[in-house]
C-alpha cells in the first residue's frame, strides 16, 4: 500500500525500497507492544544502515482493535 507524504514519520527505511513490510499495531495490546519493540530493536538497524538498507522499507500503521 502507498503511504501519504504526511505520514512519512511512520516509515522506516528508504521510501524507494523495492520491498515493503507493514505492521498494524494496537495502542494497548501487549502483543503489539512486544512486536513493536522487536521491530525497533532488531529490524530498524538492519533496514536503516544494515544489510537490508535500500532493499526493505517498514510502514508502521497504528490501528486499534475494535473489541
Amino acid at each position: 500500500m502507498a503511504l501519504q507524504p504526511t505520514l512519512s514519520t511512520q516509515l522506516i527505511g528508504s521510501p524507494g525500497a523495492a520491498n515493503t513490510l507493514e505492521f498494524f499495531y494496537d495502542f494497548v495490546c501487549p502483543f503489539s507492544r512486544k512486536s513493536y519493540k522487536t521491530t525497533y530493536g532488531y529490524l530498524k538497524p538492519l533496514v536503516t544502515e544494515g544489510t537490508l538498507a535500500n532493499k526493505l522499507k517498514i510502514i508502521v500503521r497504528l490501528h486499534p482493535q475494535p473489541w
